[in-house]
């Protein structure tokens, strides 16, 4: 299995992979607008067994795009959601996903010291989503179902904004669960 596999779009828009073999993980490189992630993400790694995608969003999509994206693909999910902040636009879209049925559950932990900047965003939410708002500065997601557990960890909120993001998109079991009982921790204590 490689280690790296980054796809080059060459001047035909045929794509050309480069592998470059170590050990038996897996990781892919992105950085493009949704339709790529829409094209190239979804069959490549949730097929192929990889363990990590790491990409930059170049100011093309946000986590909540990511959340959205991943539980429309597997057909409705579980989802706990941290940021510093949340947008009324990320808002909005969680809402018309949940009424999409892309989620079986959707939680949110966002930053209590923040909270007077997303008001409109929290009110929209209110009483659809349980929210907790604690002293957090990190932005991740962990998504599930029975088959596939995804972890999502970002420098991006959930907002958009015309900035370069960075993360990474695991889909092992180890990172999730790590992530899974720290943040889920919040909603059981």
């Amino acid at each position: 299995m490689a280690l790296f596999d980054i796809l080059k779009e060459d001047n035909e828009n045929s794509n050309e992979r480069l592998n470059l073999m170590q050990n038996s993980h897996a990781v892919m490189f992105v950085s493009s607008q949704d339709d790529y992630l829409r094209k190239h993400l979804v069959d490549y790694e949730l097929t192929a067994g990889n363990t990590a995608i790491h990409f930059t969003s170049n100011g093309r999509f946000a986590l909540h795009d990511l959340i959205i994206f991943y539980a429309r693909q597997l057909n409705g999910a579980n989802v706990i959601a941290e940021s510093f902040n949340v947008s009324e636009e990320a808002a909005r879209k969680f809402l018309r996903a949940w009424d999409k049925g892309f989620f079986h559950s959707l939680k949110f932990i966002l930053n209590s010291q923040k909270k007077h900047n997303f008001i409109k965003a929290v009110k929209l939410m209110e009483g659809r989503f349980p929210m907790h708002f604690r002293k957090r500065h990190s932005k991740c997601a962990v998504i599930w179902n029975s088959e596939y557990h995804i972890t999502i960890i970002s420098s991006g909120n959930l907002s958009s904004n015309q900035n370069e993001e960075r993360g990474v998109i695991f889909f092992d079991k180890q990172t999730f669960d790590f992530d899974y009982k720290r943040m889920n921790d919040v909603f059981t204590a």
